[in-house]
């Protein structure tokens, strides 16, 4: 008797899916509204927090938000609202990171 071995196919190559970069790497989603308001997503945790300097790690990256008169107006797991007059914000490379801010 005769065995019938079956010929695989070769699946198509399929593309990547575009998906966003926040899905994929969890990265940090920062949206300014002018200089008086910041509206963080996907951060990991607030690790400073003064009416001077927020300091917030993502799952990657650690930013710096510095200003005066900071109010954080909510925040959950996922996202938080800071008020206040932003003078600047620093991306901190996780290889240049350093025990202090």
């Amino acid at each position: 008797m005769k065995k019938w071995k079956k010929k695989k196919k070769a699946c198509p190559r399929e593309e990547p899916v575009n998906l966003p970069q926040d899905v994929v790497y969890g990265a940090l989603i920062l949206t300014l509204t002018g200089h008086q308001e910041a509206y963080v997503e996907n951060y990991r945790a607030l690790l400073d927090y003064t009416e001077n300097t927020i300091v917030i790690q993502g799952k990657k990256e650690r930013i710096i938000i510095r200003g005066n008169d900071f109010l954080i107006q909510y925040f959950t797991n996922d996202d938080m609202k800071i008020t206040g007059c932003i003078s600047s914000i620093e991306y901190c490379n996780p290889k240049e990171q350093s025990n202090r801010w």
